[in-house]
Formats: structure tokens, C-alpha cells, sequence
């Protein structure tokens, strides 16, 4: 079912949100559906909740958190 070298989210628009896509807006071909290019996730929270949400984050992404902040 799932395949470890491609991202979960991935996997999921590919195999369960494309198809039903295609079913529901009546597209004629599987490639006028949109694709995914890039997935960005960047989550909100008061810095005593950090720890919880980069747990969270890494559950739900599949992949190591990785904590930045912008300029400004």
C-alpha cells in the first residue's frame, strides 16, 4: 500500500484524491486533474508548544521537523 520512497501526502493525492477528482469535476483525462508540486506545511504556535507541535509535525509529514524563523 504504501511505498517508502515516496512522501504520504504524496502518495495520498496520488492514489485517493486524484481519482476522485476525476470522478466528481468530470475531467475527460487523468492529466487535466491538478498535480502537486511542492507541499509546504508551516504550523502556528505559542513557543511553550513547540515541542508538541514539531512531534505532531513529524508525525504528519513523515519527515524530521526542521525549525526556522523568517527575517523581519
Amino acid at each position: 500500500m504504501f511505498s517508502p520512497n515516496r512522501n504520504r501526502l504524496e502518495f495520498h493525492y496520488n492514489q485517493v484524491i486524484r481519482p476522485d477528482l476525476l470522478l466528481k469535476i468530470n475531467y475527460e483525462n487523468i492529466m487535466e486533474v491538478p498535480r502537486l508540486c511542492k507541499i509546504i506545511v508551516v504550523p502556528k504556535a505559542p513557543s511553550n508548544f513547540i515541542k508538541n507541535v514539531k512531534l505532531a509535525m513529524e508525525i504528519v509529514c513523515g519527515q524530521k521537523f526542521i525549525q526556522t524563523r523568517s527575517r523581519g
